[in-house]
Parts: structure tokens; sequence; C-alpha cells
């Protein structure tokens, strides 16, 4: 398994846990067991489960299982591989300090953060796109 795929697999596992214990923090404190205003951390939660989960381990396996890209670079090019690593998990990181400010206090640095964090992830996103699509092919009896 590739390096990167395996990084993808595990910072998928650790957004997964951090989205639960997000969702946990939520549930006790509409039970009225915490005071701390964890609603204003929902959209955080869904971005932790949704692409730093999900998106993340589907990147992980199919960088990893589909056919081979050409039999020099079997992976496709590892810099569009890193580059949609590194821009999906920065952008989580920013939106996960943007977020909660933005809706506790709209301030403007929180703004252009959350506008950084959206345009890294389209980053990250494209830089994926760019390099798994040449490896989705018939097979050659299609």
């Amino acid at each position: 398994m590739p390096n990167v795929s395996r990084l993808h697999l595990k910072t998928g596992l650790v957004y997964f846990c951090l989205g639960l214990v997000l969702s946990l923090c939520r549930v006790l404190q509409q039970a009225g067991l915490v005071g701390y205003p964890f609603h204003l951390w929902a959209p955080v939660m869904l971005h932790f489960l949704v692409v730093g989960w999900i998106t993340q381990i589907i990147m992980g396996v199919s960088l990893w299982m589909f056919p081979r890209h050409r039999r020099e670079k079997p992976r496709g090019y590892a810099v569009l591989s890193w580059l949609g690593f590194g821009g999906i998990n920065t952008g989580l990181v920013f939106r996960a300090i943007a977020e909660p400010v933005m809706a506790h206090q709209a301030l403007p640095w929180a703004g252009n953060l959350l506008i950084l964090s959206a345009l890294l992830q389209l980053v990250g996103g494209l830089a994926y796109v760019l390099n798994i699509w040449p490896r989705i092919k018939a097979r050659p009896s299609d």
C-alpha cells in the first residue's frame, strides 16, 4: 500500500473518532450535562465525518486499488496525491478553527480563514481528480 494511501486511511480514522467525540459532546450539551456551546461545532462535526472520514477513506482506497495509470507511474503523479492529501487536511483544520468562531462571533480573520479553507479543499479535491481520472478506464476486452 502506498504511503499516501495509508496516511489517508489513518487520518480518516482520526477524523472519524473526532467527529464521534464532537457528536457525543453535542448530545451531552443538549442533555444539560455540559455547559460549553458544542452546537457551534456542528458544521465541523459534519465536515470531519463527511470529508475527513468518508472522503479520505475513499481517496486512500482508490489511490491504492484503482488500475495502474502507466507502467512507469502506476499510481499517477505522487505530487498530485500529496497535494490532494495536504489540501483536504489543511482545509479541514482551518475549517475547524474558523467555523466555531464564525458561528459565535463573525470575526473578519475567521471569515478569511474559512475562505482559505474552502480553497484548499477545492485544490486538494481537484488534485485528486486529476490524478485518479486517467486510471478510470475500460478493460481491454470492452
